[in-house]
């Protein structure tokens, strides 16, 4: 069963990953490196609307952030995926990762979170702490464009550049990190 689920998310993310292509063509320019900062700040959810989620919104974006990052390094850059997920995410984005390197993608461009929020928050534990929430989000992926080596993309025709994407975050070592999709699927910004 476990490997179904890995499967399963597995092409969800290479399917996310193309839908970030949108036709254009990349140039040779080495991309530039993982920056948390380049990440519009967040927050649509204010704390005390869910209590204890503070930072949750903003890990998200960081993570949409390291996938880009991802991508424009051809799939040598995960320093962000490491930082930014967990669990079936983390090595799903690293199986995406090779299969970058391996078929030698490249992005250019970057996704944008349009809007987030905190869905639903975990029951606290005996600290009080809430460690898991699920962040939904507007992905819009139409500046995010790959291209395999011959320059051309890789996205199908018919393929959205929107998502609503509902993603479980749990607190690993006190940092907010993706963990799990509870739900992609197409959407309007």
């Amino acid at each position: 069963m476990r490997r179904q689920v890995m499967a399963v998310t597995a092409a969800v993310v290479v399917a996310l990953s193309l839908t970030a292509c949108n036709g254009g063509s990349s140039g040779s320019a080495t991309p530039p490196p993982f920056t948390p900062s380049s990440v519009p700040p967040a927050s649509s959810t204010t704390p005390s609307e869910h209590p204890g989620s503070d930072g949750a919104v903003e890990a998200y974006r960081q993570f949409i952030a390291a996938t880009d990052a991802m991508g424009r390094s051809g799939g040598a850059d995960v320093t962000g995926l490491r930082k930014y997920s967990s669990g079936t995410m983390l090595a799903a984005e690293l199986n995406q990762a090779a299969t970058f390197k391996g078929r030698k993608w490249r992005s250019v461009g970057q996704q944008k979170v349009v809007r987030a929020k905190v869905l639903t928050t975990g029951t606290p534990g005996p600290d009080g702490a809430v460690n898991e929430v699920v962040v939904e989000a507007c992905v819009d992926s139409s500046q995010a464009i790959t291209t395999g080596p011959d320059g051309k993309p890789v996205r199908p025709a018919n393929a959205p550049t929107q998502l609503v994407d509902q993603m479980k975050m749990v607190r690993v070592a006190g940092a907010w990190t993706a963990n799990y999709p509870h739900s992609r699927k197409p959407g309007k910004c």
